[in-house]
């Protein structure tokens, strides 16, 4: 059941995904920027492709902190291949 569950929410992420690429055709897709936390958007993809990659590690380096963003997650989670 926990499989199907799964499934289902990425078969609607899916669906979600194509109605936004329709939405940018007809120029109504709505970006919701507000203050984020840059690290939390690369811990959360970090995480989305430690998911997805079968196992291997997946490792990034920065130096310093890092800022805070106008930025809206989803839309960004959109391009990075996955949802946050």
């Amino acid at each position: 059941m926990e499989i199907v569950d799964e499934q289902s929410d990425r078969l609607r992420e899916l669906t979600d995904n194509l109605l936004d690429v329709s939405r940018i055709e007809a120029g109504v897709l709505s970006v919701r920027a507000e203050a984020t936390e840059l690290r939390d958007i690369l811990e959360e993809a970090l995480t989305l492709f430690a998911r997805s990659s079968g196992g291997r590690r997946v490792e990034v380096r920065t130096q310093g902190d890092l800022p805070t963003v106008n930025a809206d997650k989803r839309r960004i989670g959109q391009v990075i291949g996955g949802t946050f």
